[in-house]
């Protein structure tokens, strides 16, 4: 694992977290001078990755959540490299709320919960649109209006900590919500950072397929490592141009 240690002292990084349908996307797109990350889910679906593990491999949603932390952390890495305020579309601590085993699948990533903590100066979080608002027009989105409300719930959970959160609810119109949440984020970008320095882990793509395919089965790995490497080495080959600012 490489580490790469940054002072942070000029640099703030603001996660746009909540549940599915909840305008975080939209928020983000309402800023300007910021460098964007976008959600990994997303982006490694629609690049074309499968999802790299069968029905019955174990610890399937485990091994998927780690993936994509990987993920997560390179694509944030290329961001903060940049430096300036980073806007992240989801950050590490949200795959919290997917697994059932969050120490595990710290161990397997080898990192603890303070570095994770560490990454991040603040975190804005939206509630789940209303019922006759919810939309399932997103590649990574699959959950109903009740699993998205029970997941954002535990997203909020998954948060509370060290990193100064604001919530931003369903007031007004989802154009009052959006304008109160893009608020919310110029204001955390203005906050002491909690951090003292900050250690940034850098990754590559085979790397990410080594670590998150570990407990998987070898049948698995030649059925999926060619597709799935192919949308990564996609992804990491572009990240300069995916995090837009």
């Amino acid at each position: 694992m490489l580490l790469v240690a940054l002072s942070g002292e000029a640099l703030r990084v603001v996660v746009v977290t909540g549940g599915p349908c909840s305008g975080k996307t939209s928020t983000i797109d309402s800023l300007e001078g910021v460098t964007r990350v976008p959600e990994a889910a997303t982006l490694y679906h629609r690049a074309g990755g499968q999802l790299p593990f069968s029905h019955n491999q174990p610890d399937r949603d485990l091994l998927w959540e780690a993936w994509l932390v990987e993920l997560k952390i390179s694509l944030e890495n290329a961001a903060i490299a940049r430096g300036g305020l980073v806007v992240c579309d989801r950050g590490v601590l949200d795959s919290r709320a997917y697994v059932d085993d969050w120490p595990r699948l710290l161990e397997l990533l080898d990192t603890s919960q303070q570095e994770l903590e560490a990454r991040y100066d603040a975190v804005v979080h939206l509630d789940v649109a209303p019922p006759d608002a919810y939309s399932l027009g997103n590649a990574a989105r699959t959950e109903s209006y009740t699993q998205a409300v029970a997941l954002g719930e535990q997203t909020l959970a998954s948060w509370r900590g060290p990193i100064p959160m604001t919530r931003v609810r369903n007031t007004g119109s989802f154009n009052d919500k959006i304008r109160t949440a893009r608020s919310a984020v110029l204001a955390a970008s203005k906050i002491t950072s909690h951090r003292r320095g900050r250690k940034v882990v850098q990754v590559p793509p085979s790397v990410i397929i080594a670590r998150a395919n570990r407990l998987a089965t070898a049948a698995d790995l030649d059925r999926v490592y060619p597709n799935s490497l192919r949308a990564l080495r996609r992804i990491q080959d572009a990240r300069r141009a995916l995090v837009v600012t």
